[in-house]
């Protein structure tokens, strides 16, 4: 399945960013590319995939719920889920 011209360069965008440690802008074009291509499950799987690199363990594992929503055998996912529930339960260190 090809992807529309317009996700694929937002996709394409967000590697270059996250390649070049602009994690903040990488999410941002991962979510331009998800709204361009809502449906699917490689966008969310990629966003999901960021959000838990960045600690943002509660939007990971909503993210990977939504790729079990399709896909609910996807290993990657269900593994997702559980690191980000027990990411979430990390107690803070100050």
């Amino acid at each position: 399945m090809s992807l529309p011209r317009p996700a694929s360069a937002e996709i394409a965008r967000a590697a270059r960013l996250e390649n070049a440690g602009d994690l903040a802008g990488a999410l941002a074009a991962h979510e331009a590319a998800l709204m361009l291509d809502p449906d699917n499950p490689e966008r969310l799987a990629g966003l999901a995939r960021l959000a838990g690199r960045m600690d943002m363990a509660e939007e990971a594992a909503r993210l990977w719920r939504l790729v079990l929503l399709h896909r609910p055998d996807e290993p990657e996912a269900v593994d997702g889920c559980a690191r980000a529930r027990t990411s979430s339960r990390r107690p803070v260190v100050q």
